[in-house]
């Protein structure tokens, strides 16, 4: 019996010492509709221009009657603002040109500059427009040498764009490695030296960690559906006009969703799909990825394994330790699930359900400060998007959080998974050995007292 419970002892101290860290919930993070759309949309751009507030601007407008990749809803030139604040939805001026798939950068005053893109649905548009968020209006700024889309794009410096690959001139045609830079001021581009290979649907981030300040190009594909996805990392020599090859990412892949970490800039990758035309098993649903890439020092490493493998998802900071995963698709089905992402364990716990499962949607996240810099509160909000069986939204979604308890941890199960850790991780495990022998060395010097001390007694009492 006193074996037994030895046994257990540890465990049973153990569990009691988590529930009683467990924070008491009297409720759960739920989605709400906070709104909807003016207009339906999918494949749009949206930006944070403001005091939370989102610029929703272009992509395909609602389907009608019988569709197919090829016959979509028409190209919107209508935009609209998002005041998560207040709780608003608006019209704002519209884009001089229609546009859907296009790429976007967001100047340091917050104003917009829209970047060729789809004017129809297999047509593209040389126009470059930007949109000055003070006057609510747009304003042709000048062109490009090559219409394209799904491109990438990144600002050098306050005048210049870099524009990279895409569809060129039409939809469904050749992708193109050809690169240009756009001025901003002169509105003229002009050709620069062709990205190392033919690419779209790259990410372009700027590397807070890595490789500092550098515009770093990340994954995209050769070509349509299942054609090599591209792993290397390239960044561009403004000064010599040079590509250079800075590394690679731990997976090749596309469609993978990008976000910001709060504390160090770093950048984090979710998802996304592998090549599946050269593979002995030809299935698309195979080829859709749970790794969670984190930018270090050392490069793009994975940080970590969603529970879901997903394309087309979102990915936000909720706080400096935490990402939402929201929606995304595996290439057959579309999610409603969400994920928290929890860098201190590198492990991923569901989070509360969409009310309406979504891929190629937006997402944003608004963490909101005290005046000491202590974040207080927690707001996430995704919008549009395609639905089950291809149907178009217009809902928008927000999920928020005032409770500190929720802001630190949105979920009962990270709280779990970081004590899992702790328990199961070797320092401790380390320091608990060196207790119990410890414990075990002063038990055994405490019964050779007490033997000591009965011995002591016994010749005292034969004297």
């Amino acid at each position: 019996m006193s074996h037994c419970t030895s046994k257990w002892l540890p465990i049973a101290v153990i569990s009691m010492l988590l529930l009683c860290s467990l924070p008491l919930r009297s409720e759960e993070l739920q989605w709400k509709i906070m709104g909807h759309l003016l207009e339906k949309r999918f494949l749009f751009r949206s930006a944070v221009i403001g005091d939370e507030k989102v610029l929703v601007f272009g992509g395909f407008g609602e389907q009608l009657g019988e569709q197919s990749s090829r016959r979509r809803g028409s190209v919107l030139q209508t935009c609209e603002i998002i005041d998560v604040k207040k709780r608003q939805v608006y019209k704002t001026g519209s884009l001089n040109v229609p546009c859907a798939k296009t790429a976007y950068i967001q100047t340091a005053d917050s104003n917009i500059i829209v970047v060729s893109g789809l004017n129809t649905d297999s047509t593209t548009t040389r126009v470059c427009e930007m949109y000055d968020r003070k006057s609510r209006t747009w304003k042709e700024i000048g062109s490009l040498q090559i219409g394209r889309h799904d491109h990438s794009v990144a600002l050098l410096d306050s005048d210049k764009i870099l524009v990279v690959g895409g569809y060129a001139e039409v939809n469904y045609g050749a992708i193109t490695a050809e690169a240009e830079i756009f001025n901003i001021r002169t509105g003229k581009s002009k050709v620069v030296q062709d990205f190392p290979v033919k690419i779209s649907g790259g990410i372009t981030v700027e590397s807070k960690v890595w490789k500092k300040g550098k515009h770093l190009f990340l994954g995209g594909r050769t070509g349509g559906g299942g054609a090599y996805r591209l792993s290397g990392v390239y960044s561009f020599d403004n000064l010599s006009n040079q590509w250079k090859y800075e590394g690679e990412m731990p997976i090749a892949s596309h469609g993978f969703g990008v976000c910001t970490l709060l504390d160090n800039q770093a950048t984090l990758s979710v998802g996304g799909g592998r090549s599946y035309y050269f593979q002995t098993n030809n299935y698309p649903r195979n080829n859709t990825l749970k790794a969670i890439c984190l930018e270090t020092e050392q490069g793009m490493v994975v940080a970590g394994n969603s529970l879901i493998a997903r394309t087309n998802c979102g990915v936000q900071s909720w706080n400096s330790e935490i990402s939402l995963i929201v929606g995304g698709t595996d290439n057959y089905e579309v999610y409603n699930q969400t994920e928290w992402f929890d860098r201190r364990t590198g492990m991923c716990s569901y989070g509360p359900p969409l009310r309406e499962a979504r891929r190629t949607m937006a997402l944003h996240s608004f963490p909101r400060y005290d005046k000491h810099g202590k974040q207080v509160s927690a707001c996430a909000v995704v919008l549009g998007g395609l639905g089950a069986n291809d149907v178009t939204l217009g809902s928008i979604e927000i999920l928020e959080a005032n409770n500190p308890t929720f802001v630190q941890t949105p979920s009962e199960e990270i709280s779990v998974l970081r004590w899992k850790k702790i328990f199961s991780s070797a320092q401790f495990i380390g320091i608990l050995s060196a207790f119990i022998i410890a414990l075990i060395l002063s038990l055994i010097y405490l019964l050779y007292q007490v033997v000591q001390i009965r011995r002591k007694s016994r010749n005292i009492l034969r004297n």
